[in-house]
């Protein structure tokens, strides 16, 4: 009972951040004042966006989704699909609306909000803009980016679990080359839409620097949150696992204390005692 109280209430902080996304991503940002100095640095092009944010949506829903069924079709361990799931719901929740409340916080105009805001080109003293409402209150929410922060919130933490699962700091990740391109995969395409951002002029750089890294940290603490570091023997298992496996290693207890990874419909014992150290 207690399980499915504490499970409840994780979903039920994940539907409230999800809530909060939708909340805020209608409110109206800060209306910062822009200096005539600074008028060049809003009137880059008008362009549609590279990544579309449904498009967005699917990547960082599908990419997370196909590694954790791979895992789960290789272990059979539904408390790390439990786990998985919720550490990369909240990553990317938790970050959407965090950045939203930012973006509506500093209200930093995007590099195309001239044109936003002046859709003829005729500049109006004062900075009374003459184009739709909605362009412009879009056009004063590019800091930081949210297809940066969101991109890297879900496929950093990905990477994270790939690290993990595949034990590439551990001894036999070392100088694996497939081992890297498959960790490494989901994080570089987060990078790819960080940087479509800056290239059709939605965000400036520093919008994209920040969202990144906001989102990976989001990522890496949610991870942690859900399973061991990178380098320890259980990589491959979530917190709550562990347990009843150095439970059942004491009474298997045989030859030099190597673990072997093994098959297993069992929730927490995914191991064998074996002399040496094969990762599946």
């Amino acid at each position: 009972m207690k399980i499915l109280e504490s499970f409840g209430a994780e979903v039920l902080f994940r539907i409230l951040f999800f809530l909060l996304y939708l909340y805020t991503d209608n409110l109206k940002p800060f209306e910062r004042h822009i200096q005539p100095e600074e008028l060049w640095l809003y009137k880059n092009p008008e362009t549609p966006s590279y990544i579309p944010v449904k498009f967005l949506w699917v990547i960082v829903t599908i990419l997370p989704l196909v590694s954790i069924v791979s895992a789960y079709i290789r272990n059979r361990n539904k408390t790390d699909v439990t786990c998985a799931v919720l550490g990369v719901t909240l990553s990317i929740f938790f970050t959407a609306s965090l950045t939203n409340v930012i973006k509506i916080i500093f209200g930093r105009p995007r590099p195309d909000f001239y044109w936003r805001c002046f859709p003829d080109g005729k500049f109006v003293a004062g900075m009374l803009c003459t184009g739709l409402q909605e362009k412009i209150t879009e056009g004063r929410k590019s800091f930081p980016s949210g297809h940066s922060s969101i991109a890297f919130s879900g496929l950093g933490f990905t990477t994270l679990y790939l690290f993990g699962k595949l034990h590439y700091f551990g001894q036999h990740g070392f100088g694996s080359t497939w081992r890297f391109i498959t960790c490494i995969t989901p994080i570089f395409i987060a990078m790819l839409v960080a940087l479509s951002r800056v290239c059709d002029y939605h965000h400036h750089w520093q919008d994209v620097t920040v969202g990144s890294l906001l989102g990976f940290i989001v990522a890496y603490n949610c991870y942690r949150q859900c399973y061991p570091a990178l380098n320890s023997n259980f990589s491959h298992m979530p917190l709550s696992s562990i347990p009843s496996y150095e439970a059942n290693l004491e009474s298997n207890t045989i030859g030099n204390n190597q673990l072997s990874p093994y098959r297993s419909s069992d929730n927490g014992s995914l191991f064998k005692t074996d002399s040496t150290l094969k990762i599946v």
